[in-house]
């Protein structure tokens, strides 16, 4: 588990930024699918911002990643949704025969804006399948 989650923050750091914003979760031992999920948030320049995810399955699956990603904004009193990303619109969000998958998707966002993005980790193996979601930090868009 530590080197999985090593291998997330080197990916992050690679990205080229200073500022990033995660979130790690670890699936309960009782699903037979998910190990462990994760997703990150980072501004980027130009009003960019960058959101990378990475979800480790039980064994190798027949399809692991992301079912979706919910973008939320901070409009100071309450988080806001803003967009909705889901693996039948995005074909970089799933993979298939895999134990772990890795991918990120960009969107523009307001400068000062505070964001906030939750990943639902899918892992499908033999007929089963398993979800679990997690929210990263806020980070504010550049």
């Amino acid at each position: 588990m530590k080197k999985r989650l090593f291998g997330f923050f080197l990916a992050v750091l690679m990205l080229g930024s200073s500022i990033t914003s995660f979130a790690v979760e670890s699936a309960p031992y009782a699903s037979s699918y998910l190990d462990a999920y994760a997703i990150g948030i980072t501004p980027k320049e130009n009003h960019v911002m960058s959101v990378t995810f990475v979800v480790y399955g039980r064994n190798i699956m027949d399809r692991i990643g992301a079912q979706k990603i919910l973008i939320e904004e901070w409009d100071g009193v309450d988080w806001v949704e803003t967009g909705t990303y889901s693996a039948e619109k995005n074909s970089n969000f799933l993979t298939k025969k895999a134990s772990e998958y890795t991918s990120s998707i960009t969107f523009y966002g307001l400068p000062g804006v505070p964001y906030r993005a939750t990943l639902t980790a899918y892992a499908e193996r033999n007929g089963g399948s398993d979800t679990g979601t997690v929210t990263s930090d806020p980070a504010t868009c550049k």
